[in-house]
């Protein structure tokens, strides 16, 4: 996080703040407004960086001629893409950890980590962000009635296990090409942070199994818990040894 906010342009000053933020701002439930506080230091930072530009994503989103609300929108995006970065690790260290012919593959090729990547983002079983979205107007999705104001909430998790895209689903194919997987959404919708999160899991990744090459779960996959109260939760716990 400290390396994504240097990208951003987020102050030193405020990286305390933004941690407590960030999680507020992920938990379900309750009546108060979590998402303001995390809004107004996103909107500081923007008119901050309008004064005096640097050499970073927020300074050059106003050089580009984006509003205050775009580029608040684009850096609220990045910043929540980091914790889905770190959830997308540990959920790969995971399906790695449990499948040790995965992990002694990309331990003895390191040119598979790219694909070894988008399989692990791909197969996360709560990686991703469920945004909550709300319908503008009636509609009928598959024989499903959506009406105007409807909560719809899309898991991107399920997409990237239906069967008519992806042959065994469930099982981690380093050689699975192609691997159109909407981890990262598509089209206008498309993670803008996608390539800084592809680095920073091959990095990871890369180096992990490098240091720690017999790495394995303490525990079954089926003794792992998702707190249910995050909006992009990632695992409680994850014990590993090697």
């Amino acid at each position: 996080m400290a390396v994504r906010c240097e990208l951003i342009g987020i102050p030193a000053e405020e990286r305390d703040e933004l941690g407590p933020l960030l999680a507020a701002a992920s938990t379900l439930g309750g009546d108060t407004d979590r998402l303001g506080p995390l809004a107004a230091l996103v909107g500081r930072l923007v008119a901050l960086r309008r004064e005096e530009p640097r050499d970073d994503l927020i300074s050059g989103a106003c050089a580009a001629g984006l509003t205050d609300a775009e580029v608040a929108d684009a850096i609220a995006g990045v910043i929540f893409g980091g914790r889905g970065v770190v959830n997308h690790l540990v959920f790969g260290v995971e399906g790695c950890a449990a499948t040790t012919s995965s992990t002694a593959a990309v331990t003895a090729d390191p040119g598979l980590m790219p694909a070894a990547v988008e399989e692990m983002v791909r197969t996360a079983s709560a990686g991703g962000v469920i945004m909550p979205h709300y319908a503008r107007e009636d509609l009928d999705i598959d024989g499903v009635r959506i009406q105007a104001g409807d909560l719809v909430l899309l898991d991107l998790a399920l997409a990237n296990t239906d069967r008519r895209a992806f042959a065994e689903p469930d099982r981690i194919d380093l050689g699975r090409v192609p691997n159109p997987h909407l981890t990262y959404a598509l089209g206008r919708w498309h993670c803008v942070g996608a390539p800084l999160a592809r680095m920073e899991l091959r990095l990871a990744f890369s180096a992990l199994l490098q240091r720690f090459p017999g790495l394995r779960l303490v525990l079954p996959v089926s003794e792992l818990s998702v707190p249910d109260d995050q909006l992009a939760g990632g695992l409680s716990a994850l014990l590993v040894t090697w």
